[in-house]
């Protein structure tokens, strides 16, 4: 058995974790993404004020995608969009 090249190891990592985000419930999201951070590495920016007043939107970033919104929920269906174009524009890459 040979090995997976990294690129292809971690598009599968992320279609896995955004087919898991899609079918979890709403109310489970954000916990499936903070495990996902902590399992593979990532961040995560809380929606807080910022120093000049305004305000810093959540954010997520693991897997080499990040996804931004206005609220954590949106921030991670930003990610799972993102995710999906990522591994199928890599599909599509390695099919031709």
């Amino acid at each position: 058995m040979t090995a997976l090249p990294l690129s292809s190891h971690m598009n599968r990592q992320r279609a896995e974790l955004a087919a898991a985000l899609e079918l979890a419930p709403t109310s489970l999201r954000i916990e499936i993404m903070r495990a996902a951070i902590v399992l593979y590495g990532g961040t995560t920016t809380p929606l807080r004020d910022n120093t000049d007043g305004g305000l810093t939107f959540p954010n997520f970033t693991v897997l080499g995608v990040t996804g931004d919104g206005a609220t954590e929920v949106e921030a991670i269906a930003e990610w799972t969009k993102a995710a999906t174009r990522m591994t199928l524009a890599a599909e599509e890459e390695v099919a031709a």
